[in-house]
C-alpha cells in the first residue's frame, strides 16, 4: 500500500473509531499538541473537522476532565470548531461548571483553567462563561492550584478581551448590552496591568491574593524560554496520566493507546509532581531538550547572527510586553516581532514530511526527533493567540520561514530579511507610525556590508534589489 493511501485508511480508522466511541478524540487531543511541539505535526483543518463531526454527536456523555481535554487539544492545536460544536462546548463548560468544586461531575481547579485557558485562546469567552470560571476557581481551596493551574488561568486573562468579559451578565431573558462597552473599557498601556484588570473583572472578580500568586507562578516560569509550549504541556500531560490510568479499566477507548501505562509509571509520575527536586529535575530535562541542536535552534541562531550582523538590536526567544509574551525573535525598538515557521520531522528515509500543517504522521521520525529535541516553542494555538495579543498592543508580527539547510551567502539571509523587515515597516506606516528610522537603519546597515553603490533600486514588487556592478554576490 502506498505511502498516500496507507496515511488516509490511517485517518479513515481514526475518525471511524471517534464516531464509535468519542473517548478516541480526546485521546488525540491529549496527545497531539506534545506532537506539534516535537515534530511539528498538526492535523489538517479537514481532518479536525471532520473528527469534531464525529464527536458532536456524543459530547454530552464525555465527563468533565474529557470535556476540558478536549478543548484543550482543539485550542493548543490551534482549531476553531463550527458555530455548533463550539456552542455546545460552551454549554457544556457552562453546565459543569455550576457544580461545586470537588462535587462529584465537577471539574478539577486545574481542569477548570484549562478549559478557561482555551476558551480565551478561541476567542469564546463570554461574560457568564468568563464569571462562572473565575467563581468556580475563586472557591476552590487555595493550595489545590498548582503552577500549571496558575499558569493556565494568567495566560486566559491575557489571551481573552477584557471588554468583552466585562459586561454585566444579563439577567434571565435580557440583553447584555453587547458592543458597548469598547468605550467605557479603556486598554491598559501595561499588559501586565490589562491581566490583573481581566482576572479582577466580571461578576466574580478573583481576589487579589489569587491574582498575585497567579502572577508570581507565570514571571518565575516565563525565566525559561519555551515555557508555555514544552514546558507546560508536559507537564499537563503527566497530570492528566493520573486521571487517564484511573480510567484504563472502564473505557475500552483508552486502553489500546495506554498499554504501557503501568501502576508503577503512575507511582513515579505522583511522586514527581510532588517532589520539588525531582520537578526541577524534569524541568531542567526540558529545557535541556528543548536547547538540544536542530533545524528550530539552528535557525534561530542563523537569523539572530543575520541581525547582528546588519547592525539592528534585537532579542531572542525573550518575553516583550511587560515581560509577558516570549516570540522567537523581537525587534523591540520598532515593536517587530517574527514566529519561525516549525519544518515538519524528517521522514524514515531521511527526506523532509509533507508540511507542518497536516503532514502525515506515518512519515514522522520518532526516535530522530525526541533526540533532537522540539522543533517549536509554543504550539499553534498558543502562536495564534500571542499573534492577536501583540497586534493588539500594536507590534507587527510576521511569520518567517528560514530554511537554514538550504539558504546560502550572507547576502541572501540579509536580502530574505530585509524583505520581511520592510513589510513591517509597511505595516507600521499603514497604522500611522514612524517607520522612517526603521528603513534607515535597515538602509545603513545594508549599504555598509554590500557597499553605498550596491543597494538601492527596488523591483517591481517592492523587494530591494543589487546592482549588478562591483562583482559577485557577497557569500
Amino acid at each position: 500500500m502506498s505511502g498516500g493511501k496507507q496515511a488516509g485508511a490511517t485517518q479513515a480508522f481514526y475518525l471511524q473509531a471517534m464516531a464509535e466511541d468519542p473517548r478516541v478524540a480526546v485521546v488525540m487531543a491529549f496527545a497531539l499538541p506534545s506532537l506539534s511541539l516535537s515534530f511539528g505535526y498538526t492535523p489538517s483543518r479537514a481532518d479536525m473537522e471532520a473528527a469534531g463531526q464525529a464527536v458532536e454527536p456524543h459530547l454530552a456523555a464525555l465527563r468533565p476532565w474529557e470535556v476540558a481535554v478536549l478543548v484543550w487539544g482543539a485550542a493548543r492545536l490551534g482549531f476553531s470548531p463550527g458555530p455548533s460544536l463550539l456552542g455546545q462546548l460552551q454549554r457544556r463548560v457552562a453546565a459543569i461548571l455550576q457544580a461545586e468544586p470537588g462535587a462529584p461531575g465537577a471539574f478539577t481547579p486545574q481542569e477548570a483553567c484549562m478549559a478557561a485557558w482555551a476558551l480565551s485562546v478561541l476567542q469564546a469567552q463570554t461574560p457568564e462563561l468568563w464569571a462562572a470560571e473565575m467563581g468556580f476557581v475563586a472557591a476552590c481551596p487555595p493550595d489545590s492550584l498548582d503552577e500549571v493551574a496558575l499558569i493556565h488561568l494568567w495566560q486566559a486573562a491575557m489571551f481573552t478581551n477584557r471588554p468583552a468579559v466585562t459586561q454585566a451578565v444579563p439577567p434571565a431573558g435580557g440583553t447584555s448590552g453587547s458592543g458597548s462597552t469598547d468605550a467605557v473599557v479603556p486598554r491598559m498601556r501595561s499588559a501586565a496591568d490589562e491581566v490583573r484588570a481581566t482576572l479582577a473583572a466580571g461578576s466574580c472578580p478573583l481576589p487579589l491574593p489569587l491574582i498575585d500568586r497567579c502572577e508570581q507562578a507565570y514571571r518565575a516560569a516565563s525565566r525559561q524560554a519555551g515555557f508555555d509550549g514544552p514546558y507546560l504541556v508536559e507537564l499537563t500531560m503527566l497530570q492528566l496520566l493520573v486521571t487517564i490510568h484511573q480510567e484504563l479499566g472502564a473505557s475500552v477507548a483508552y486502553q489500546p493507546f495506554f498499554t504501557d501505562l503501568k501502576l508503577l509509571d503512575l507511582q513515579h509520575v505522583r511522586q514527581l509532581l510532588a517532589d520539588p527536586y525531582l520537578l526541577a529535575k524534569f524541568k531542567g530535562d526540558i529545557a535541556d531538550k528543548r536547547a538540544r541542536s536542530n533545524r528550530f535552534v539552528r535557525a534561530l541562531e542563523d537569523v539572530s547572527r543575520t541581525l547582528r550582523g546588519m547592525g539592528l538590536h534585537h532579542v531572542v526567544q525573550a518575553p516583550v510586553e511587560d515581560g509577558l509574551v516570549h516570540v522567537d525573535v523581537a525587534l523591540p525598538d520598532y515593536k517587530i516581532a517574527f514566529f519561525l515557521q516549525p519544518h515538519a520531522g524528517q521522514a524514515p528515509g531521511g527526506s523532509p514530511s509533507s508540511s507542518s500543517s497536516g503532514s502525515r504522521l506515518s512519515t514522522l521520525d520518532a526516535e530522530g526527533t525526541m533526540l533532537s529535541g522540539y522543533v517549536a516553542n509554543e504550539t499553534p494555538g498558543t502562536q495564534q493567540a500571542k499573534l492577536r495579543m501583540l497586534a493588539e498592543r500594536g507590534w507587527v508580527v510576521l511569520q518567517l520561514s528560514w530554511p537554514v539547510d538550504s539558504i546560502r551567502g550572507e547576502a541572501e539571509k540579509r536580502r530574505l530579511l530585509l524583505e520581511q523587515l520592510d513589510r513591517a515597516g509597511q505595516q507600521q506606516l499603514m497604522r500611522g507610525r514612524v517607520s522612517s528610522m526603521l528603513h534607515g537603519a535597515m538602509r545603513q546597515a545594508e549599504e555598509s556590508k554590500l557597499g553605498g553603490g550596491r543597494y538601492g533600486d527596488r523591483g517591481s514588487a517592492g523587494q530591494y534589489i543589487t546592482r549588478g556592478g562591483g562583482g559577485g554576490a557577497q557569500r
